[in-house]
């Protein structure tokens, strides 16, 4: 899934619940983390997921 710099939009849904970006986006809004900064963070949980072959949160 690649959802790298975009600004979340509509939720995406996995069985009828937001999936799991999702959920860490809206955690980062909850934490009033700036915008430029939620990108550094889910590039770099992107970046850690690529290195350690999980793919998943």
């Amino acid at each position: 899934m690649s959802r790298r710099n975009t600004p979340s939009g509509s939720p995406r849904r996995e069985h009828g619940t937001p999936s799991r970006w999702d959920q860490y986006w809206a955690l980062l809004v909850a934490k009033r983390i700036p915008q430029q900064a939620q990108r550094w963070y889910v590039t770099h949980v992107q970046d850690f997921l690529d290195v350690n072959k999980t793919g998943h949160l």
